[in-house]
């Protein structure tokens, strides 16, 4: 069969779902003959996402010690920052939190974050969620903090965000501040378009395979995400009609993406 293309917008999605989440009916079946290959091509979309993500890299942990051991959650709140404004929320909810008898302060400087504390007893640590969630540390997360911290179940880690890439941070102290590494204010590197249209045929980062298409993401917020094949090397292997196609656009981790209202469009070629 020669090649024919559909044109697919999130705008004219079936009642329901979202502009990353949603049904495309076409208004005549297409009956596909035995063999016929699909890819997606011309990715469309807005860079509407903020450096901060509420539930995907918002949150940090942070361990005390003075006279016990005390464990906060730290919010970071959503939205787009610059490595110095990132400072400065940081800073005012670790503040917020802290137990120790002086302020931290938090300092920018050639794209790292430098903790401090000058309290002469006591110290600061930043753990990874996969620390607490290893249930190795003594005492355990939470186990001398009254009131308990909130569950962790729907946090995500910031520690990449700040440059924390060696799992802990600290102690920040008297004497004793720690520099990060790079700070990263990209939230996404790439996004992933899923579909059931066809016959499974990639296997994504967390073994799933429904994944017909990777965006990169290479744009600050508020740009323009473009994403064109050279290549027809990710097909499709289609069954026998198409009718009512279903995609959703994910992160690494299979979150649903939220694109705040902007369309998500695209063509499926077919060949």
């Amino acid at each position: 069969m020669p090649t024919k293309r559909i044109y697919i917008d999130s705008r004219f999605r079936m009642p329901g779902g979202s502009d990353s989440d949603f049904r495309y009916a076409l208004r005549t079946p297409i009956e596909l003959a035995r063999g016929t290959i699909g890819w997606i091509d011309g990715v469309v979309l807005s860079q509407s996402f903020g450096n901060i993500i509420a539930g995907y890299n918002d949150t940090l942990y942070l361990r005390e010690l003075t006279a016990t051991f005390k464990d906060h959650i730290i919010t970071i709140t959503p939205g787009d920052y610059n490595i110095y404004t990132l400072a400065t929320e940081i800073e005012t909810q670790l503040n917020l939190v802290k137990t120790l008898t002086d302020p931290y302060v938090i300092t920018p400087a050639s794209g790292s974050l430098t903790f401090s504390n000058a309290s002469p007893t006591g110290s600061g640590h930043i753990l990874t969620l996969e620390m607490i969630q290893a249930n190795d540390l003594l005492p355990a997360w939470g186990a001398t903090t009254t009131p308990a911290p909130a569950a962790l179940s729907d946090k995500a880690d910031a520690c990449r965000l700040i440059g924390n890439m060696t799992g802990t941070s600290g102690p920040i102290g008297l004497n004793s501040p720690l520099t990060t590494a790079h700070v990263d204010l990209m939230p996404y590197r790439q996004l992933f378009l899923h579909s059931h249209i066809g016959a499974p045929t990639s296997q994504g980062p967390r073994g799933e395979n429904t994944i017909v298409r990777r965006i990169i993401v290479d744009g600050a917020p508020g740009s323009l995400i473009t994403d064109f094949h050279n290549t027809q090397m990710d097909y499709i292997d289609l069954g026998e009609q198409l009718s009512t196609l279903h995609f959703s656009l994910r992160d690494v981790h299979g979150n649903v993406v939220d694109t705040d209202g902007h369309p998500v469009s695209f063509a499926l070629c077919l060949s």
